[in-house]
């Protein structure tokens, strides 16, 4: 088994996350305020599709704060938490993870650590089959967020279903979000591209087919383009695949009413 620390850009974690993450370092010190934390995590273990997952306290050596999920991932979290407290608190890290089997089969568990200061105060652990994914983790995150939300905001903590579906429009918001910025700064240099490639093919008639071929080849590539940001703004559900590094990515030439 090998531990793998990981300083990752801030942006990786939006504000609100890293807001509701804060909040859970509060909580976690606080006993969890009457709040049912272990009900919680069942739900958005159920909603990511996690084996297993965990809030505790540092120095990590305590029964955890809320644990959830099935026993032998249970366990395991609880084997693994001095280990890796040892070693979060040694470094100024946002997130580990490590490699290990469980009962023979291949485990990723990952860990965000909750920093009051320069210290680690808390952490929340994550146990998934296979290989590190950080999609997972994301929907992890903010399926945690979001019930955490609820939760402290005196509402009826979400069910599996409900957070799937609030992590469905969170990619659908994100979506339009990109789309949007990639209209404003694509288009433009877009439209320069495609109206002056098309203004010389109407004036092709004094050059040779091999520079006619290649501006017809950039007209294509120039639509092609334009096609991929209308489809971005349409904001439908997509299908997603997989991408080296344990993302995923949209299936833009999969979308439903794709004409080709």
């Amino acid at each position: 088994m090998a531990l793998v620390l990981l300083r990752v850009h801030v942006s990786v974690m939006s504000e609100l996350e890293a807001r509701y993450l804060a909040l859970l370092r509060l909580l976690l010190a606080a006993g969890g305020k009457s709040l049912d934390l272990s009900a919680v995590l069942e739900s958005v273990c159920a909603a990511v599709g996690l084996d297993g997952c965990a809030l505790l306290n540092a120095p990590f050596d305590s029964e955890p704060v809320a644990i959830a999920g099935q026993e032998e991932a249970q366990a395991t979290l609880r084997d693994q938490a001095q280990s890796l407290w040892q070693n979060l608190s040694r470094d100024h890290v946002e997130s580990a993870f490590l490699q290990l089997k469980v009962e023979g089969v291949p485990h990723s568990l990952f860990a965000y650590p909750l920093w009051s200061g320069d210290d680690v105060s808390g952490c929340v652990l994550g146990l998934a089959h296979g290989r590190r994914n950080l999609a997972v983790e994301e929907d992890f995150l903010l399926a945690l967020v979001t019930a955490l939300a609820a939760a402290t905001g005196g509402q009826i903590a979400p069910g599996a279903g409900e957070l799937r579906e609030a992590i469905e429009q969170a990619r659908r918001s994100a979506i339009l979000e990109t789309a949007i910025a990639v209209n404003h700064e694509v288009n433009n240099p877009l439209t320069a591209v495609l109206g002056n490639t098309q203004l010389l093919l109407l004036q092709a008639e004094g050059l040779d087919e091999k520079t006619k071929k290649r501006l017809l080849d950039i007209e294509k590539s120039a639509l092609r383009i334009k096609d991929v940001t209308q489809k971005l703004l349409k904001n439908r559900p997509f299908r997603t695949t997989e991408y080296p590094g344990g993302l995923r990515m949209l299936d833009l030439s999969g979308s439903e009413d794709d004409e080709s």
